[in-house]
């Protein structure tokens, strides 16, 4: 990430994504965005963005989402699904993404707006396949995700285990635990390098 005057920053920038379920028609889809720039432009991503300052990062999904599609779901309802801070998962910078998971019975009506060109349920087959354009590393974790959703917890690759419920295979150290009490540690401001 680069600063206002185009200057190289050091540190991660923490970030929230909503990876939102709906059994429309019988066929379970998620949400997904088209990007309108860069990096990624046209490709397929789920709705989410940066942490404003002084921000929670389940109040900046809520917010995200909202904003990038018109979708409006109770922030409280949104459960966590992992911390994702793979060196190199954006080629912008570091960042830290703290995903969240939600479940619609009926697929409300969608209007893209914001950094999202488009925004449309997918079927989840048809976003998890290996020739669709997604962005960052959002296939994988919405394969955590519903790993997590299936197991009725959080993916044992998120930032608390779920009894009993092992990443797929390949899925290992991606997303990881930040703290000891089962929960991510998000006390650090947008900019700085979280405490792990």
């Amino acid at each position: 990430m680069t600063d206002d005057v185009g200057r190289r920053r050091v540190g991660s920038d923490l970030a929230a994504d909503v990876v939102l379920f709906a059994g429309a028609s019988g066929v379970l889809s998620l949400l997904a965005v088209e990007r309108a720039k860069q990096p990624f432009q046209d490709c397929l991503a789920l709705p989410g963005g940066f942490v404003e300052a002084g921000e929670e990062p389940r109040a900046a999904a809520a917010r995200e989402l909202e904003e990038e599609t018109g979708v409006r779901v109770p922030r409280a309802g949104l459960a966590e699904v992992g911390c994702y801070d793979e060196p190199g998962r954006d080629p912008r910078g570091r960042v830290v993404s703290v995903v969240y998971r939600y479940y619609v019975e009926r697929a409300p009506r969608v209007t893209a707006a914001s950094d999202a060109r488009a925004a449309r349920w997918v079927p989840l087959d048809e976003f998890l396949a290996p020739g669709a354009d997604v962005a960052f590393d959002h296939r994988d974790i919405v394969g955590d995700a519903v790993v997590a959703w299936l197991s009725g917890g959080r993916s044992s690759t998120g930032c608390a285990g779920s009894p009993g419920a092992g990443p797929p295979p390949g899925h290992a150290g991606r997303a990881r635990p930040v703290d000891h009490h089962g929960t991510c540690d998000h006390r650090w401001a947008p900019g700085t390098r979280p405490r792990w």
